[in-house]
């Protein structure tokens, strides 16, 4: 384990570390795509500052599929 370390340093201590490091973006990836395009729906409205549950489950959808 060390010499590992030594050599190829932590990354060579775990194969997937390049693969957990990409599905670690996942989820920040996907709540940015959801909050943009929850301002952008929400420009067209002045005055409403809540969506109503089908946008959510719409607005979800799309950025996980964005995401993924």
């Amino acid at each position: 384990m060390t010499q590992v370390f030594q050599e190829q340093g932590v990354e060579g201590l775990y194969n997937g570390i390049q693969a957990y490091q990409v599905l670690c973006l996942k989820p920040a990836i996907q709540y940015t795509v959801y909050e943009y395009c929850k301002e952008l729906v929400l420009l067209g409205r002045p005055g409403e500052e809540n969506l109503g549950s089908a946008e959510v489950f719409l607005l979800g959808m799309v950025a996980r599929a964005v995401s993924t």
